[in-house]
């Protein structure tokens, strides 16, 4: 049961940094975007 726990805690643990990576990166290319577009 442990290792189910622990495995299925590692799975959401990726999916979560995973998503806000995605959102991280989004910001970004959108801010850099932005900065393109002033210059």
């Amino acid at each position: 049961m442990s290792k189910k726990w622990r495995i299925f805690l590692i799975c959401l643990i990726v999916t979560v940094l995973t998503i806000v990576a995605f959102i991280i990166y989004g910001l970004f290319l959108m801010s850099i975007d932005d900065f393109g577009k002033l210059n």
